[in-house]
């Protein structure tokens, strides 16, 4: 009985072991950036603007993220204001939604679970386009049909919004600009947990040549 008991718990904690490992690889394969094919040269200047992560369990009504709740429905207002003028100012919307598929990290938390309600959009956003897509990674370039509508559409320039800027924004923008993208982040449209993260990848986007620009500019520029 013993030594059925020992051999138990070693199986236990090789497993313990075994799920911890498999976990970690599952995040590092979340946190991989793109690189793609350098966009063409396009005749004229064509814009996009990126809608990430906006969606009932992040923002909205399922949402456990305490950070992200407060005011929200003057940020959702806010996004909504940038999403209408981007369809008048024919600016092809795009809206992008995390979800995971696999089955362990859905087994510590379901939230964003493949078919469930927390992976559809915030139920607050208008819908301009029928450009919806979803990601199980921070980099919203790894669905490649994020790739092949911004080249169908002929887009050199990307407008971001959403959350959360320290991973899935930052990692998107990162992947936009390998491909040559001219980006402009809309900063009181971009959300993060942490404030002084938010305030570090920031500076990184500067340093990166990424045009931080606040929305009230977006919104007031009809050569956009």
């Amino acid at each position: 009985m013993k030594s059925f008991l020992i051999r138990f718990l070693l199986i236990f904690i090789l497993l313990v072991i075994i799920m911890i490992t498999y976990h970690s690889y599952l995040k590092k394969q979340e946190e991989i950036i793109s690189t793609g094919e350098p966009i063409p040269e396009y005749d004229s200047l064509k814009s996009a603007l990126l809608v990430i992560d906006l969606q009932e369990a992040s923002t909205g009504r399922m949402t456990e993220a305490d950070e992200y709740s407060p005011e929200s429905n003057q940020y959702i207002a806010k996004v909504n204001q940038i999403i209408k003028y981007s369809a008048d100012q024919n600016i092809t919307v795009i809206y992008i939604c995390a979800i995971t598929g696999n089955w362990l990290l859905n087994l510590l938390n379901d939230r964003m679970k493949k078919g469930t309600v927390g992976t559809r959009l915030d139920s607050r956003l208008v819908k301009v386009s029928d450009y919806l897509l979803q990601k199980n990674k921070w980099d919203s370039f790894s669905n490649p049909e994020l790739d092949a509508i911004l080249k169908r559409e002929q887009i050199s320039r990307l407008y971001i919004v959403g959350l959360d800027m320290a991973y899935c924004i930052k990692n998107t923008i990162i992947a936009a600009l390998n491909r040559g993208y001219e980006v402009y982040a809309i900063e009181d449209a971009l959300r993060s947990g942490d404030q002084v993260l938010r305030k570090q990848v920031m500076q990184e986007f500067k340093n990166k040549g990424v045009k931080v620009i606040p929305s009230s500019e977006f919104l007031n520029n009809p050569s956009l």
